[in-house]
C-alpha cells in the first residue's frame, strides 16, 4: 500500500477514534491523548515507496521478511504481523520498544511492528518514546488496526473461581477495569508482556495464576482460555505501525 492510500484510511478513522476515545475518558483526554499520537505520526509521515520496496526481490516476489517486535511469541503484536504479512515472515521478539526499532536501524531486521494507540488504554506512551528518540532513522511505511480480544488464560484445568493472580501487560490490564472490578478476589500482577505472562503461567502450572493474553498465546503455551472477551468494550483495538529504516 502506497504512503498516501495509508495515510487517507488513517485520516478517515480519526472521527470514529476520537468517539471511542471520548465515551470512554471524556472529551478532553480523548483528544489529548489522539493529538500526542498524530503529532508523532506527522514526524514519521515523510517517507518514500522505494523503502518499503526494499524489501521485495527485483522481480517482485516477496523474500522472507524479518520483522522486529516488542515481546515474546504469541503477543499482539506477534498476531499483528501475522495479520498483516500472511506466514511468509519471521516475526523477530526482543525485549523492549528500544530494541525492536534498533534491530532495523542497524539492518538486523527489515521492519518493525510497533504499537502506537488502543481504543481504551489510549497512547502506547512507551513506544512513542521510544519512535522519537530514533528519529529520522525510521520511516513510517504501513499500519495495521488489529481487533484486541483479551483472554483469561489458566493452565489445563483450571476455573476462574479458583483463580487467585491474573498477570498482564499494564496496557492490557488498563483494558480490562471492569472485569478486574467485578472480580475483586483477583489479585492483579504487572508483567513486562502478555505473552510472557502467559509463558510463565504455563510453566509454573498453578491453577491459582492466570494470565491476561491473546488465544495466540494459549496456543502456543498450552494454556485454556477460562474467560474470553474481557476487554472493557467489544469494539477494542489497537493501531500498530510498521516501520523501516530511514
Amino acid at each position: 500500500m502506497h504512503f498516501g492510500e495509508n495515510s487517507t484510511r488513517a485520516v478517515r478513522h480519526r472521527d470514529e477514534d476520537a468517539k471511542t476515545r471520548s465515551s470512554y475518558y471524556g472529551s478532553d483526554q480523548g483528544e489529548l491523548g489522539l493529538a500526542v499520537v498524530w503529532r508523532s505520526l506527522r514526524v514519521l509521515q515523510d517517507c518514500r515507496d522505494s523503502t518499503y520496496a526494499m524489501c521485495n526481490t527485483s522481480h517482485g516476489a516477496r523474500m522472507t521478511r524479518r520483522v522486529a517486535y516488542q515481546g515474546e511469541p504469541g503477543a499482539y503484536s506477534d498476531l499483528a504481523i501475522r495479520q498483516h504479512f500472511g506466514e511468509d515472515i519471521i516475526g523477530v521478539p526482543h525485549r523492549s520498544f528500544p530494541d525492536a526499532l534498533q534491530a532495523v536501524v542497524a539492518g538486523d531486521c527489515d521492519l518493525a511492528m510497533i504499537p502506537v494507540e488502543n481504543a481504551i488504554a489510549g497512547p502506547v506512551h512507551v513506544a512513542l518514546e521510544a519512535m522519537r528518540e530514533a528519529g529520522d532513522q525510521l520511516v513510517h511505511v504501513d499500519e495495521h488496526r488489529l481487533v484486541i480480544v483479551l483472554c483469561v488464560l489458566g493452565v489445563p484445568g483450571a476455573m476462574l473461581a479458583t483463580v487467585q493472580r491474573v498477570r498482564s501487560h499494564p496496557v492490557a490490564h488498563a483494558q480490562c477495569r471492569i472485569f478486574a472490578a467485578r472480580h475483586p478476589w483477583l489479585t492483579v500482577e504487572v508483567h513486562a508482556d502478555t505473552a510472557g505472562a502467559a509463558r510463565e503461567v504455563s510453566e509454573c502450572g498453578d491453577p491459582t495464576v492466570a494470565a491476561i493474553a491473546s488465544e495466540l498465546a494459549a496456543e502456543r503455551y498450552g494454556l485454556e482460555i477460562l474467560v474470553r472477551g474481557v476487554q472493557d468494550v467489544p469494539h477494542n483495538w489497537t493501531r500498530f505501525l510498521v516501520l523501516a529504516r530511514g
